[in-house]
This record gives C-alpha cells, structure tokens and sequence, in this order.
C-alpha cells in the first residue's frame, strides 16, 4: 500500500492500495488523488510498499520507506505579491563606486530561478540592477553599484513595472508564479518613500567668489569667501594663495 504522512509530525493522513479508487497506473505512471482535504501550507510525504509495483518483466518496485524520497508542501493557489520595496543600505549620500542594496518582499516565500532585474531612475542613464541573492525566503535582493554620472535625490525605479524576469522566474512553492507589480513610486511601501537615499557622483564646483574674478582695489583685511554648487565638508591638504609679483603664501585649513 501507499500512505501519506504529515511531515510535522509524522502523522498518517491516509493510505492506499494500488486497486483503490483514487489510484491510477497507466504506462509509466502513477496518479495518487488523496481522498482527504489536505491543509494549506502544510508540508507532507509519502511511502510505498516494496513490490506493490511491478514492470512488465516482473521486476519489482522496491518501494519509497525514506520521508525525504517523495516530499511535498501545499500551496494555496494564489500568486506571491510584492509588498514592499526598500534598502538594507542606510540612508545619506553615495558617490561613484558605492553599493546600495535594493529589497523587493512579497507576501510569501519564493523561489528564484536565473537572473532578474529591477531598473532604477538613476539621471540621464538608468540602471539595471541584477538579483543578488534571498531565493527560498520571502526578500529578495538587488546589488546596485553607482557608477560615474548616476544621479538621485531620492533614489526610486522607474515605473511599476521595472522589475522584470530577464528569461528566469519567480514563484511559491506551489509554481504558482509571482505578480511582478511594485508599489506606485512615491506611495506606501515604495524605495522612495521608504528610504532617502542620494546617489550623487557630481564633484562641487565653484559658482562664485568674493573678492570676484580679477577685482582690483581690494581692501587689505579682505575675507575671501567662495561659494560652490553644494553643500561641502572639509577634505585634507593646504589652501594656496599666490601672489602674481610675490613668493606665494601658504594658508593652513582651519581646524
């Protein structure tokens, strides 16, 4: 005979024989339809006699008697959605070089086979971003290394539909296949609105300057004031003030 066990606790759900009415061989095959309701989620394996099946010559079967052999888990026959999207990287600013980790969580444990791809707004070039790791779990990750000329206020993807499949899948543990659908950018649950993330690889510029360019008559106990493109913290080295008809100074930063 065959049974079915509960594999949480090695319960017995229900046997059967080969002559019964929910067994079926034909050619090859085997078709088991369990006379009892079996529950969402839970995980179950089944045993076969030895000789309870033979093949044409006599040769007989010997049977399933490990719980690892033919194991299963039921789904519930609705497709994992995505419920979240943010980032395992802190929030703040990150230039040319950097790493910011993308998380796309659905509504249950996946299943991720080959390479798919989320696409972020990242300036005048957007990038395509490869699924880094979290199959068999219910977060998936995407490894997104800034490169030079990508730019952000508040880094985001591209539409709702910027993740895609690449030729892979994701699915349940049933196969049911996954919605790829992403929270409305801006809205509850996207990158954007979960994260303030700034990708910034633009070097400050000078836009002005106090003296201005080529001032004469400056006064003596003049401060020098220059402003840039943007906010800018103190860096190392000196500040250099040279004189045209005189040996040049140099200035140490200010602690």
């Amino acid at each position: 005979e065959t049974a079915i066990y509960l594999a949480s606790n090695d319960s017995l759900v229900e046997t059967a024989t080969v002559t019964s009415g929910n067994v079926a061989v034909s050619g090859s095959q085997v078709t088991i339809n369990p006379v009892a309701t079996l529950t969402t989620g839970a995980s179950y394996y089944l045993l076969a006699d030895s000789g309870l099946l033979a093949d044409e010559a006599g040769n007989t079967f010997a049977g399933i008697s490990s719980s690892s052999t033919l194991n299963f888990s039921v789904g519930d026959g609705a497709a994992p959605t995505i419920t979240n999207v943010t980032s395992s990287t802190s929030n703040g600013r990150y230039k040319a070089g950097d790493s910011v980790v993308i998380q796309v969580i659905f509504s249950e444990t996946v299943t991720v086979t080959s390479t798919p791809q989320i696409t972020l707004e990242t300036g005048n070039t957007d990038r395509i971003v490869n699924y880094s790791g979290g199959s068999t779990t219910n977060t998936l990750e995407f490894t997104y290394q800034v490169q030079s000329g990508d730019n952000s206020s508040d880094l985001a993807y591209v539409s709702t539909s910027a993740l895609n499949l690449n030729g892979g899948a994701i699915s349940d543990a049933s196969g049911t296949p996954a919605v790829l659908t992403l929270p409305t950018i801006a809205g509850t649950g996207s990158l954007d609105a979960n994260k303030a993330i700034v990708i910034d690889t633009a070097a400050p510029t000078v836009v002005s300057s106090s003296p201005v360019v080529s001032e004469t008559g400056t006064a003596l106990s003049k401060v020098i004031t220059v402003t840039f493109s943007e906010n800018i913290q103190r860096g190392s080295g000196p500040i250099v003030l040279r004189s045209v008809s005189y040996t040049h100074l140099t200035l140490p930063t200010k602690a």
